[in-house]
């Protein structure tokens, strides 16, 4: 796999319908559900599919190197949400087995707000807007792969690793 060149973030409107969101809020509410990697009904399946087509559609990468997706919630408003870190150094062993992850996806199932702070970029976003931005670059550097995500906002990621993740 050939890595970008340089940063970009393409944003993609109504990427999830307000019914799919809110099933996938449910979803881990109220089965505690945070990574999709088993059959929760086909209404599930078939947002996993959608998401698969637009990560290929953005990046022209197959499905074999996306690892689930992960269904989260921010902290609750007044706490601090910890960063997170889509990517992590060339030198770092946990991207042997698998390659690191060289995009991201990322859908908001509520209204909310992602920040990244080594860029100094902000983007607020509507329910059901996607995210779609590289973490390295060809070099090996990795990018503002620290974000932030806005309090109390549900959201869901996917990564594409540069290995097969199977």
């Amino acid at each position: 796999m050939i890595r970008p060149t340089n940063f970009k973030i393409v944003k993609i409107n109504n990427a999830l319908m307000d019914y799919e969101c809110q099933r996938l809020i449910d979803l881990y509410k109220n089965e505690k559900v945070e990574f999709m990697n088993d059959f929760y009904g086909f209404d599930i399946e078939y947002i996993n599919l959608r998401v698969e087509d637009i990560i290929h559609d953005l990046t022209g990468i197959d499905v074999i190197y996306q690892e689930p997706i992960y269904i989260s919630k921010s902290a609750d408003i007044g706490v601090k949400e910890p960063t997170r870190a889509d990517a992590w150094e060339d030198t770092n062993p946990i991207i042997k087995q698998y390659g690191n992850r060289v995009f991201t996806f990322m859908a908001f199932l509520t209204e909310g707000e992602i920040h990244f702070p080594q860029i100094n970029l902000k983007h607020k976003a509507k329910v059901g807007d996607g995210l779609v931005w590289n973490n390295v670059i060809e070099s090996g550097r990795v990018l503002d792969s620290i974000n932030q995500v806005s309090n109390d906002t549900y959201y869901i990621k996917r990564w594409v690793r540069e290995k097969p993740f199977i």
